[in-house]
Formats: structure tokens, sequence, C-alpha cells
């Protein structure tokens, strides 16, 4: 019998966090940082869910966890600074 398991089921509870951190923008040494590793631990942890999910760049692994429901509207927020319009626009002037 052969079982079928969802792709978030093939990583590890870490990986999944250094995804999430990747869709949201993060670089490795910013997810270092947060998490408290190593930046080569958190390009390993990537080149992990990158052959777990068989893509072939950040930005791949990143659309296939969206479409395969792995990460999505329950990730969470990132607290970086946010501008309002009119900073926008003074800034533009």
């Amino acid at each position: 019998m052969n079982e079928r398991h969802a792709p978030s089921e093939w990583l590890t509870a870490r990986e999944m966090q250094v995804l999430q951190s990747v869709a949201l923008g993060f670089s490795a040494k910013e997810i270092a940082k947060h998490l408290l590793i190593a930046p080569r631990t958190v390009e390993r942890h990537i080149d992990h869910i990158r052959l777990k999910t068989r893509t072939r760049n950040r930005s791949h692994m990143v659309a296939f966890a969206l479409t395969n429901g792995m990460i999505g509207d329950d990730t969470p927020t990132v607290d970086r600074p946010r501008h309002n319009q009119s900073d926008l626009f003074s800034y533009m002037m």
C-alpha cells in the first residue's frame, strides 16, 4: 500500500520555520539571527527543503509551498517598518 503524505509532513518543524521565514523575504543571516543558529545551518535547511520538495531555487520552493498549502494565510506576519502613503509621497517629491 502506497501512502501519500502531505508535503508539509515531509519537513521537520525547523525546516518549516525556515521555509516560512524565506517566504516572508528574510535572508539566511536574518533567519539565523532570529532562530539563534548559524547562517550555514539555515542554508543547509534550505538545501534539504529544496531536495525534499524537488524545487530548483528559493522562489520555486516558496511557490511550491504556497501552491500545496504548506504556508499561506496562517503564516505569521513580520514586524517590519511600514510606511504610510504620505511618507511615500513625501519621499518621492
